[in-house]
């Protein structure tokens, strides 16, 4: 199995969150069908095909597009998968941006997988990290998302501000009984270009140690 990963950097998402710059990250700067097109080519060289393998769009927010935006960057992975080259997409996406026509879209286009930016489940340390999102929107997409029968994934993270050892664990006792077929876990890393640099920067944030980092992710 091979996971072809197509970057949208910061793509459909309504603002920038404090620990976020999507470009940096990447190294992708646009999103356009032809940049899909440029970014799968650069993949297909070593990858044998089959069902098993999958395009995966990462590093925005998916189905905060347009549906005729996310129509286009369909374009070419539904040719993929007509040829058989792979079997399945997966993206990720914000829990507010989850609705059924959204849904019907994604299944239309061969979408099996969508991964959650959650973060936390601590309403207070998202209101910090300036998400936009709370608590009751993820609540409402994992269960219209398991309704309409997706693999579901939670992006988790350690360290944002304001965010304590405490809060972890009381997010991750939520998650497991949410229930999502797997979890990422990234602990917070200050990214140049982002408002959390001139936070750091400023001596009003603090990142957990290598050990504490460890430590959170492992429990």
């Amino acid at each position: 199995m091979a996971i072809i990963p197509v970057f949208i950097p910061h793509a459909g998402c309504p603002h920038q969150c404090v620990f976020c710059n999507q470009k940096t990250i990447s190294g992708q700067q646009t999103a356009s069908s032809r940049d899909v097109e440029q970014q799968l080519e650069r993949y297909l060289q070593w990858i044998k095909p089959g069902p098993f393998n999958e395009a995966a769009f990462y590093g925005g927010s998916f189905t905060g597009l347009p549906a005729d935006l996310q129509t286009e960057l369909f374009r070419p992975v539904d040719k993929l998968l007509a040829e058989g080259v792979i079997g399945s997409v997966r993206l990720s996406t914000r829990p507010d941006y989850i609705d059924a026509a959204r849904l019907e879209l994604l299944q239309a286009h061969g979408v099996k997988t969508v991964e959650l930016g959650v973060q936390s489940l601590d309403d207070n340390v998202l209101a910090a990290a300036e998400r936009g999102h709370q608590a009751t929107d993820v609540y409402k997409a994992v269960s219209l998302l398991k309704q309409y029968g997706f693999e579901l994934g939670l992006q988790l993270m350690v360290g944002m501000p304001g965010q304590s050892f405490d809060s972890v664990k009381a997010t991750v006792e939520q998650v497991l009984r949410l229930g999502p077929s797997f979890a990422r876990i990234y602990p917070l890393l200050v990214i140049k270009g982002t408002p959390l640099e001139h936070i750091y920067e400023r001596g009003e944030f603090e990142p957990l140690t290598l050990e504490a980092a460890v430590e959170q992710s492992a429990y």
